[in-house]
């Protein structure tokens, strides 16, 4: 008996940082659901501002971080933004349409 493996969704961004050295950012939406992708997807995209603002405050207070490091840091911003998300579904399962 074959099992297909649950696809899941990415998000991809890639920012242009505060001293031109682009950021590509990829995040696993964490589930094969299409509906749930595409709404974590709008939030993650709704936070990208947020998330720019505080990456490229980071690179003026020190301009020595690598691209890595700059990832890095942008990728756990948006994570933390995606964590929110899946916290406030878990909490509240019955108001999926909402999320």
């Amino acid at each position: 008996m074959f099992i297909a493996a649950a696809t899941f969704s990415w998000w991809r961004r890639v920012h242009s940082s505060f001293h031109n050295t682009p950021i590509d950012v990829r995040l696993s939406l964490g589930t094969p659901d299409r509906l749930q992708a595409r709404n974590r997807g709008a939030v993650l995209t709704a936070c990208y501002d947020r998330v720019m603002t505080m990456l490229n405050e980071h690179v003026r207070a020190n301009r020595k971080l690598t691209e890595r490091e700059l990832q890095a840091i942008a990728t756990a911003m948006n994570e933390e933004c995606l964590a929110e998300v899946r916290t406030g579904q878990r909490a509240t399962p019955y108001d999926v349409e909402h999320h």
